[in-house]
């Protein structure tokens, strides 16, 4: 299934009295915080340095610069109706193979519905508005996983009954949305359908917010943003984790904002790959694996945590090292003690469901809850271009299978938090 991304930045702004999209937000202009909630869910691998299914629809230049200078798939035009900037996006993602679309012309003969090929159309196309800075990765991330479930359905972004933006929409809507009458967007479309929309609850209230004036920025990067961060670090060790894991050995000192947490990880290297893992909503990758228990040896803890996590069988053909890692993690720091050993599966192939290249989910050991875990297959040769943990030692301990046991101390640097 193949879900593309459109990024709608073509607002005037003009209740905000000017370009609001270009105000600064948190230290960089509104429109990144979008950019950077959808852009890793977007990209082919995460060794790329830009998102393939990801396009961003403007009339500002600015915006068109950057997004050009950062490898940003991106649409300049000066058509006046949102309809329009719609239609647009559509035509241009009925471009197959297109490298860069920035060259479509905009003209408004060209952009008909009956040029949707459904043979060349993705399954469905999630629409982000540019002034919403604090929708999270997470609730995208979401937002796909009920569309993959339900492909014919519109999902909608909700928070505790009340539903904004982001939509997904289906394929299927496609033709409609491409023949939306002038002065009408996606919920023109919305208001046709109401049996086909699946609310998706998003993580903070503040997300279904946007950006109309100036008083609304300030709200948003004050007492909104707060709120926001003391939510953050309130689940930040406690949401999406099974029963079990409260159990695990980590210690933590409120006032000072550390914690000291043991940890195992799986060096599992398949068909010249090797399987990684990151939370979502973060940009680092690092081995899967999970915490000890009390009582618990590290290389039990590593086969149960597999098991759990990806339903899969492993054996344990070596040990590889221990390693001190002292890292920030949402608002504070951590000093993790990681016992790192080399595993295979217990059959020459991959285990059921797991593919053996590509990106995949883990899986919720209860079918109640979701780990928030991403897994990708990454090529050796490809290691040293992708933000890992523990840095460049990693990469060593992944290669150097014959290597005897070592212990290293990394200390990731403040400017990568």
């Amino acid at each position: 299934m193949r879900i593309v991304c459109v990024i709608m930045a073509s607002g005037e702004g003009k209740r905000f009295g000017g370009n609001k999209l270009l105000a600064s937000f948190r230290g960089a202009p509104l429109y990144h915080g979008i950019l950077k909630a959808a852009a890793p869910l977007f990209k082919a691998a995460p060794q790329e340095s830009a998102p393939r299914d990801l396009l961003v629809v403007t009339r500002h230049v600015e915006i068109a610069a950057w997004c050009r200078e950062n490898s940003v798939r991106v649409l300049l035009h000066d058509l006046p109706e949102r309809n329009q900037a719609i239609r647009l996006a559509l035509t241009a993602l009925n471009c197959a193979g297109t490298e860069s679309v920035s060259d479509i012309h905009a003209a408004p003969e060209k952009l008909s519905a009956e040029k949707l090929s459904a043979e060349q159309l993705p399954d469905g196309c999630l629409f982000c508005p540019a002034d919403q800075p604090l929708v999270t990765e997470e609730s995208l991330h979401r937002m796909i996983k009920a569309f993959q479930k339900a492909p014919d359905r519109i999902i909608r972004l909700s928070y505790q009954g009340t539903e904004g933006s982001p939509v997904l929409f289906p394929a299927s809507l496609f033709p409609e949305l491409a023949a939306l009458p002038p002065g009408t967007g996606g919920r023109e479309v919305i208001r046709r359908h109401p049996e086909l929309v699946t609310a998706v609850e998003a993580q903070f209230p503040e997300e279904l917010k946007d950006a109309d004036t100036p008083e609304a920025l300030r709200e948003l990067e004050g007492d909104a943003p707060e709120t926001l961060r003391e939510l953050e670090e309130d689940v930040s060790f406690r949401v999406a984790k099974a029963p079990h894991e409260q159990n695990d050995l980590r210690f933590t000192i409120p006032d000072r904002r550390f914690t000291l947490a043991v940890r195992t990880a799986a060096i599992l290297i398949h068909e010249g790959r090797v399987l990684l893992e990151r939370t979502i909503g973060k940009n680092e990758y690092y081995l899967p694996g999970g915490h000890v228990q009390p009582l618990e040896k590290t290389d039990e803890t590593l086969i149960r945590e597999l098991r759990e996590e990806l339903h899969s069988e492993m054996e344990i053909t070596g040990f590889a090292g221990v390693g001190e890692l002292f890292f920030p993690w949402e608002g504070r720091t951590i000093q993790q003690l990681c016992f790192y050993y080399r595993v295979r599966f217990r059959t020459e192939k991959a285990a059921p469901g797991i593919p053996a290249e590509g990106r995949f989910d883990g899986f919720d050991p209860a079918e109640t809850k979701h780990y928030h875990l991403e897994y990708v297959w990454v090529p050796l040769e490809q290691l040293d271009r992708i933000r890992i943990r523990p840095g460049n030692i990693l990469p060593l301990l992944v290669r150097d299978e014959n290597a005897p046991p070592r212990r290293f101390v990394w200390v990731q640097p403040e400017t990568e938090e």
